[in-house]
């Protein structure tokens, strides 16, 4: 199938590799990972969040810095979460390729 076919060139991609290497080292210290996912879920939530109050938006990216701020291995964690960037970023780029490629009908969002 075409989905495992991706699936497995996505697994052994480098961004892949490199998240998964830093998540491991983030998982034998359960209290920073439990840190870093707490940190992950409220930037996730602030980005997808709609907000007419940029001012409440801005007050919220400070806090979620200021917490990030307080993490004791900060180089292990920005390690783990650029990978998480990067990677998310190859899975973006592979979607819009395939998109792009095929006549779905959403020219109209351009």
């Amino acid at each position: 199938m075409l989905t495992d076919k991706l699936s497995a060139a996505i697994k052994d991609s480098r961004e892949y590799r490199e998240f998964h290497e830093y998540k491991e080292i983030l998982e034998k210290r359960p209290q920073l990972m439990h840190m870093v996912n707490s940190i992950r879920k409220q930037n996730f939530e602030i980005q997808n969040m709609y907000i007419e109050d940029t001012n409440r938006w801005y007050e919220e990216s400070w806090k979620l810095n200021e917490a990030y701020k307080n993490l004791e291995d900060s180089t292990i964690v920005n390690k783990f979460l650029m990978a998480e960037i990067n990677l998310c970023r190859m899975i973006q780029t592979v979607y819009k390729d395939i998109v792009k490629e095929l006549d779905l009908g959403i020219n109209f969002l351009e």
